[in-house]
């Protein structure tokens, strides 16, 4: 005689195990996801900060020229659409975007107003190389990349 409780028994563990995994996985993806966001957002403020720090240093310096490197790359999970560098109200301000999610706004205290060639900076994902310079006669800060 054969113990057939083996072979019906695989069956079972198999569903129970497929409901388990159906069950967890979502879950667990979207902490991921929303893991990324979060880690791509915190980078990409990071990065605008530094960039409108760097504006204001050479604002109280009276003048200057410095070189920067900004990482604005997406997450494994989160694609950037655009980061925008702008002048409001005379004050520099960075705005950027996730693709499917609202623009976010970052600004930095004592940040002087930025010059673009045209009314605002767009910039696209990746990693850039900006040029800011003190305009002693406008009173901004020079933008280029």
């Amino acid at each position: 005689m054969r113990d057939r409780r083996g072979v019906e028994g695989i069956p079972l563990r198999l569903l129970v195990t497929a409901a388990v995994l159906a069950l967890t996985l979502p879950p667990v993806a979207q902490g991921l996801l929303a893991h990324d966001q979060n880690r791509t957002e915190d980078r990409l403020r990071g990065e605008i900060v530094r960039v409108l720090t760097l504006a204001g240093r050479l604002a109280l310096a009276g003048g200057g020229r410095a070189h920067l490197t900004a990482d604005f790359r997406g997450g494994a999970f989160t694609a950037v659409d655009t980061i925008v560098l702008r002048t409001v109200a005379g004050t520099g301000i960075g705005e950027f975007t996730l693709v499917g999610l609202p623009p976010r706004m970052v600004t930095a205290e004592g940040t002087p107003g930025l010059l673009f060639p045209g009314p605002q900076f767009l910039l696209g994902p990746g990693i850039h190389e900006l040029t800011l310079e003190y305009d002693r006669v406008a009173g901004q800060v020079r933008v280029a990349g």
